[in-house]
């Protein structure tokens, strides 16, 4: 048979593990709610990310047309150049 001191000392132990027990509930509770703040915070980094990715898809896409439209813009350029410079000859030409 247990004695008094051990049943005392048998239920101040129960009585840590009780309260170890709710400690870890807390904690996990916490780490729960953590974990779910996480996960919606990586939602919405990936949505941030895949519009950034679109964007600068968008960016690069525009960078390509302006880079043609200003190869075309100093062709059509050097082309009125040389129109004009042709009809400044004919005016500096004498005439017959």
């Amino acid at each position: 048979m247990i004695d008094g001191d051990a049943f005392e000392h048998l239920e101040r132990r129960v009585e840590q593990a009780i309260g170890r027990i709710r400690e870890l509930q807390e904690e996990r509770d916490q780490l729960v709610r953590q974990r779910e703040q996480l996960e919606q915070q990586v939602e919405e980094l990936s949505g941030t990310h895949t519009r950034l990715v679109d964007e600068l898809e968008q960016v690069r896409q525009n960078s390509v047309g302006r880079e043609e439209y200003e190869t075309r813009r100093a062709e059509i350029e050097r082309r009125v150049e040389e129109l004009l410079r042709r009809f400044g000859e004919l005016d500096e030409a004498p005439e017959h």
